[in-house]
């Protein structure tokens, strides 16, 4: 008997070409500032608690350029059937479509682990339109508490161009954050400015970084910044 697999996502079609995931379909609510406190809340203890439960496949580490999309193996273990159904029931207060696909071949298996396949779609097609007042972006994997309470919009960064950084340089701009080069940075990008994030090991950085400590750890920096910078689950 051929091992079965479930996913949980809306309706609408993202930047992937497939149906988005059930998380980005409430981060996309959230980015639009659709959900009241409580609902952020409750989104972000689940992220949270997923974070911690379930395994960051390794395609998200640099920004998932290969398009992979997550299945969960089942059965999928009651705990986590039922953060899922917690965040079905976001969709539903905000009129989002969603539905329960199953299947035994959901494309080319490149991850797996005790919970989930990460699988490169069989078909992908031209992005849908979003339901009003969505906001379409990719989200990463980690938490995203930093990354909602963080007024960060500009990062000023001493290697734009260097191979260590474009990969990172890329997913910032890609989740809407613009990136300068020191020598680009203008007064409006002064570092004494909340919503500005200077990295590099010249004078006074916000986050000191250097090439040789990989992209990476550029990637961790910035995150405990609350920077998103790299792409995560599939939208």
């Amino acid at each position: 008997m051929r091992e079965s697999f479930v996913r949980v996502q809306a309706t609408y079609r993202g930047r992937l070409g497939v149906e988005v995931g059930i998380f980005v379909a409430v981060d996309h609510l959230r980015r639009a500032g659709r959900l009241s406190s409580e609902e952020t809340e409750r989104y972000l203890e689940i992220d949270d608690w997923f974070d911690a439960h379930l395994p960051h496949p390794g395609f998200y580490a640099d920004g998932n350029t290969i398009g992979a999309v997550t299945w969960f193996r089942e059965p999928v273990p009651a705990e986590m059937a039922d953060q899922v159904s917690a965040l079905r029931a976001i969709l539903d207060a905000h009129g989002v479509a969603h539905e329960e696909v199953r299947s035994v071949d959901p494309g080319t298996e490149v991850y797996r682990d005790a919970y989930q396949v990460g699988v490169l779609p069989h078909e992908r097609r031209e992005p849908a339109p979003v339901p009003p007042g969505t906001v379409l972006a990719p989200t990463s994997p980690g938490s995203k508490r930093a990354v909602a309470a963080s007024t960060v919009r500009t990062v000023v960064l001493d290697d734009l161009d260097g191979a260590e950084a474009s990969v990172v340089v890329a997913g910032l701009r890609r989740q809407g954050y613009r990136v300068v080069g020191r020598n680009d940075a203008g007064p409006a990008d002064d570092a004494d400015r909340v919503d500005v994030l200077v990295v590099g090991d010249g004078t006074t950085p916000d986050v000191r970084w250097t090439p040789a400590q990989g992209t990476a750890a550029l990637v961790d920096a910035l995150a405990a910044r609350g920077v998103d910078a790299r792409l995560g689950r599939a939208d």
